[in-house]
């Protein structure tokens, strides 16, 4: 043999100097398929060169070898006793083909294997790599596989997936192998490029950075390459953050995309705690259980206008007139409001028959609605007076009438009338048939009328000598007795300004009436003074605060006439706030 050019590579096609016979020495580590073409480009064979190992190769002289870099070749001098790879070589051959070059994402390609010289039932090796190539990259077909000549082919398949990320266009390479190691390539590689039609999500959660308590929290998902009628999920969440701070919406819920968006609303609750500023975070989910996070985060923070209600009272518990000015912050108020009591009969009167008292009524109202730095009139009764807040139509307790006299029957004054949302009448004082007085009405309570004073009871008689129990309110006094000596009449019992309480109970005899509620004092009564002829020489007892009436006097043991007492003055309380501060008994007491 004798060498006649200098080497070239099989990089290329190329016919080595027209040679026709050619020295190819293969320096790389793989073995190497080298393709025979003629002058036309038409493949006329091929061949393996063993790694590391030289081949002799008989070509006609315009025939063209290509196979890798790693082959060099050169053109040599022959002798007829030499052998060489030719196209007519017993050798096997390795070819194959792909039914597309370029696939987009969601389609597929077959691969077709085609041998000469292979026999039928022989097993090749099979595998697709490259760059960023992975199993995710296919819905189906495995990176590795194998397949088994059957008249000189076989084939396999892969669909590409159809993911939702964006990762630009890629190239898988398929080899084919004699050994399940792969190791020993047949064939040269061939590719196949992926293109990238997919796209990346995304979700965008739009809202305020910042709101007040009692606004509106409108939230807005807006969505790229996400399919109408995709259900998402999504939450609040935060420090502190739970239902009580909506006055409408929920913490969870989820939308379904139409149009890229969906959109869901909350309403910050107005209450009257005051917490300090908060922050709700709004988060985005792709799954029912949340565990599945899309998009970023939402943060809105919520500035705490709510401001703990002022508390307050006052109470006006002399005769006369005031105003009221509305404290700042204050915009509700509960009022209540008791009459002055009726007086006794008077001692002028012509004879010694003398009736008791009305009690006054008692009127409130809640809630009502008012404005700082407003000013609202307020009048306190005397005895036998009207008290009211605002005016007569909003809140009043009306006053107790006088107690009657006469030279016979007399009858007892009547109880007073109320104005608001609640309340009761006075008790009507006691009648009067004789020497002996009779007892003051009750002042009216916050859930009933108060008691009717005793009537005169003479010796022996059914009248009724024992006042009547009020209810919620004061109770009717006593009436005076007839016998040896001829007494007054005691007072009725009043009601008090701190709501309701316990019901007073009637006076028996010449005792006055029990509290009607916390604060009500009871009427006067004669039971204190001593000896039966001090009492007989006593006047009418007055009422209790505030708004009983009172007693009507008697005869004296020297038979001169007594004077019936006095009606106890009306009084007025105004509460704050009115929203949950209310008569008859919610948060009545001082605060």
């Amino acid at each position: 043999m004798k060498i006649l050019a200098a080497e070239t590579n099989l990089g290329s096609a190329t016919n080595i100097s027209n040679a026709p016979v050619v020295r190819l020495f293969n320096s790389g580590t793989d073995n190497i398929l080298v393709t025979r073409k003629d002058y036309n480009a038409v493949v006329v064979g091929s061949f393996i060169v063993p790694a590391g190992q030289v081949v002799y190769c008989e070509k006609y002289f315009t025939d063209t070898l290509e196979g890798s870099a790693d082959v060099k070749a050169t053109k040599v001098a022959y002798s007829s006793m030499m052998s060489f790879a030719s196209s007519g070589s017993s050798g096997p051959t390795y070819t194959y083909s792909v039914s597309a070059s370029s696939v987009d994402e969601g389609g597929n390609w077959t691969t077709t294997v085609t041998t000469t010289n292979v026999d039928d039932n022989t097993t090749l090796y099979w595998s697709l790599s490259g760059t960023g190539i992975t199993s995710a990259d296919f819905s189906s077909g495995a990176l590795t596989g194998s397949g088994t000549i059957s008249n000189n082919t076989f084939n396999f398949s892969h669909t590409v997936a159809a993911d939702t990320l964006t990762e630009g266009t890629e190239t898988v390479d398929i080899k084919l192998f004699t050994d399940s190691g792969r190791n020993t390539q047949v064939g040269n590689t061939i590719s196949v490029t992926l293109n990238d039609t997919s796209l990346t999500p995304s979700y965008t959660i739009s809202a305020p950075s910042s709101i007040s308590e009692g606004s509106t929290l409108n939230t807005t998902i807006t969505t790229a390459n996400v399919a109408n009628g995709t259900e998402l999920w999504w939450s609040l969440s935060g420090t502190n953050i739970d239902a009580n701070d909506f006055s409408s919406g929920s913490l969870t819920g989820s939308g379904t995309i139409s149009s890229n968006t969906f959109s869901f609303s909350h309403t910050l609750a107005n209450d009257v705690a005051t917490e300090g500023d908060e922050t709700i975070y709004i988060k985005l989910y792709s799954d029912s259980s949340r565990s599945t996070q899309v998009g970023s985060t939402k943060a809105v923070g919520i500035t705490d206008s709510s401001q703990a209600p002022v508390t307050g009272q006052t109470a006006y518990t002399s005769p006369g007139s005031y105003t009221f000015t509305v404290p700042s912050g204050v915009t509700s108020i509960s009022m209540v409001a008791i009459g002055g009591g009726g007086d006794g009969a008077p001692a002028s009167r012509p004879s010694s028959y003398g009736s008791g008292g009305g009690g006054g009524g008692l009127g409130y109202k809640n809630n009502y609605s008012v404005t700082p730095g407003q000013q609202i009139a307020v009048l306190v009764g005397s005895n036998e007076e009207n008290s009211y807040v605002v005016n007569t139509s909003t809140v009043k307790g009306g006053n107790g009438e006088r107690g009657g006299y006469g030279s016979s029957a007399s009858t007892g004054g009547d109880g007073g009338g109320y104005t608001g949302d609640g309340g009761g009448n006075g008790g009507a004082g006691g009648n009067n048939e004789g020497s002996a007085g009779a007892g003051g009405g009750g002042a009216g309570g916050y859930s009933g009328n108060g008691g009717k004073g005793g009537d005169y009871a003479n010796s022996g008689s059914s009248y009724n000598a024992t006042g009547l129990n009020g209810s919620g309110g004061g109770a009717g006094g006593g009436g005076g007795t007839n016998g040896t000596y001829y007494y007054s009449g005691s007072g009725g019992g009043g009601t008090g300004l701190l709501g309701e309480g316990t019901s007073g109970s009637g006076g028996a005899m010449y005792y006055g009436g029990g509290n009607g509620s916390p604060g009500g004092g009871d009427g006067g009564s004669l039971a204190d003074l001593g000896n039966a002829g001090q009492m007989a020489n006593e006047p009418g007892r007055d009422g209790g605060q505030y708004g009983g009436g009172a007693g009507g006097g008697g005869k004296s043991s020297g038979g001169s006439n007594l004077a019936g007492g006095t009606g106890k003055h009306g009084a007025v309380r105004i509460i704050w706030p009115g929203n949950a501060r209310q008569f008859p008994s919610t948060r009545t007491a001082d605060e």
